[in-house]
């Protein structure tokens, strides 16, 4: 049975994509250097955040919408920053040990390229995009869709959005025309082409989605699940300045640039899931107020 939340949710994403096919065009009209991908999956983005942030009177049984879990998540209290900083150290620490059994295995190597940017400024531009990120996925993913289709259904959602892009970049907008966002769509689905995206890509951010979920219950915050996202974020950003995929290395078992889509990705993921599944649950991570949903 379709409730009201997921009605509702239905009709604002409607609103979201109306928005994105009427908006597009003006904005590349206005960017018409900008990679036409870049102005649908923006504008789509913005479109769908401001759809979901519009505030309305909640029925009874519904859960927050995105508007009052963003208002909730207020960081001045030092447990709530205590369970953020341990979810990075988390995250950073099984994706070094990750990394180092890649090396030790032959999957990937350790040679230091010098950057565009010098290192203090990659570390500020990581550390900006990994909060972030972080901060507004899981809001959204874990405050707003967990509340509204449940666990599977938002880890799902969550991984399948991810892979809405196209494998090359586009070419610039050019300038106004009406069909842009049809246009592109094709273009964002070529990831779903790759035998490797909707297999162990997929599956490995699925298992993420889970274990950030696993998170949100057992600790009935999202502090712990955004140290964790950003951690990786972070860490991901960062790891190519050191660290390089090694000609004959197979991708399926130590996955790409983005490292989660091969058997080792999936493995760390698991190993993630698990621990924050079945370990004991140290007392300053524990539910603020047991008995009562916070977030």
């Amino acid at each position: 049975m379709i409730t009201a939340s997921q009605k509702d949710l239905g009709v604002r994403f409607g609103i979201t994509l109306l928005a994105t096919i009427l908006v597009s065009p003006i904005v590349a009209a206005l960017l018409p250097t900008v990679p036409s991908h870049r102005v649908v999956t923006r504008v789509f983005l913005i479109s769908l955040i401001l759809s979901l942030v519009i505030k309305r009177r909640n029925r009874p049984g519904e859960g927050a919408s995105v508007r009052e879990v963003m208002v909730r998540l207020r960081w001045c209290r030092p447990h709530r920053l205590y369970r953020f900083a341990v979810g990075v150290a988390l995250a950073i620490v099984m994706l070094v040990a990750m990394l180092t059994v890649s090396m030790l295995l032959g999957g990937r190597v350790w040679e230091h390229k010098p950057a565009g940017d010098a290192l203090w400024v990659a570390i500020l531009s990581a550390g900006f995009t990994a909060v972030f990120v972080s901060y507004l996925e899981e809001a959204l993913c874990r405050g707003y869709l967990f509340n509204v289709l449940g666990g599977w259904m938002s880890a799902c959602l969550y991984a399948a959005v991810h892979y809405f892009r196209p494998e090359s970049t586009s070419p610039p907008a050019g300038g106004y025309d009406p069909l842009l966002t049809l246009k592109t769509i094709p273009r964002l689905m070529e990831a779903w082409g790759d035998p490797r995206n909707v297999t162990l890509g997929i599956g490995t951010l699925f298992v993420f989605g889970l274990a950030l979920n696993t998170m949100r219950r057992r600790t009935d915050t999202l502090y712990l699940g955004i140290g964790v996202h950003a951690g990786l974020v972070f860490a991901l950003k960062l790891y190519p300045r050191w660290v390089h995929a090694y000609p004959e290395g197979s991708e399926w078992i130590w996955g790409a640039n983005r490292l989660h889509d091969g058997v080792a990705g999936l493995f760390m993921l698991l190993t993630l899931w698990a621990i924050v599944k079945w370990a004991p649950l140290p007392r300053k991570l524990r539910p603020e107020r047991v008995g009562k949903a916070r977030t």
